[in-house]
């Protein structure tokens, strides 16, 4: 098993099926994808629209590797890092979680993961980007239903890191 495809394991257990949950700034979703991204990613490929209710699992991984794996650059990342980043670009974006990865990595944040970034990221305690994570959440107020979630989201990816060498 790759690295990705232990990772996306990891993130379609936290992120579940379908929800439409009207709290939640990012709509329809299913495994984590909203009806916009997979909307955009479709008419990239110039496939027809579809209802993020019906996502194939095949468009998920493939989802989860172009616009999260590879733009977070979380393929040239070690192990753990590259599972907390990518579960950051997930669940936070990609440029938040960039700005979280370099600030915990003690480097310029400015959203755009380079050579600095990679270098500092190799050296750096995973556990310190978990804080810095649960600290942007707990300053989401407006979201703040979603905090327990994001809470055992956080102690999920701890104990995988525990799991796994």
């Amino acid at each position: 098993m790759t690295t990705f495809e232990k990772v996306l394991q990891f993130i379609l257990k936290e992120e579940g099926g379908f929800v439409d949950d009207p709290d939640d700034p990012g709509g329809r979703t299913n495994y984590g994808i909203t009806q916009k991204t997979y909307t955009d990613w479709l008419k990239k490929y110039d496939r027809p629209d579809r209802d993020v209710k019906h996502i194939d699992l095949g468009d998920v991984g493939l989802i989860y590797k172009e616009l999260y794996w590879l733009a977070g650059r979380c393929d040239q990342l070690p192990w753990p890092i590259s599972l907390i980043h990518m579960d950051g670009c997930v669940n936070v974006g990609p440029t938040r979680a960039a700005l979280l990865l370099q600030k915990a990595a003690g480097v310029k944040e400015d959203g755009h993961i380079g050579p600095q970034t990679l270098g500092a990221a190799s050296r750096m305690n995973p556990y310190a980007l978990i804080r810095l994570r649960l600290r942007y959440y707990r300053k989401l107020t407006r979201l703040r239903k979603f905090l327990p979630q994001w809470v055992a989201r956080i102690e999920h990816l701890m104990k995988e890191l525990e799991a796994t060498p």
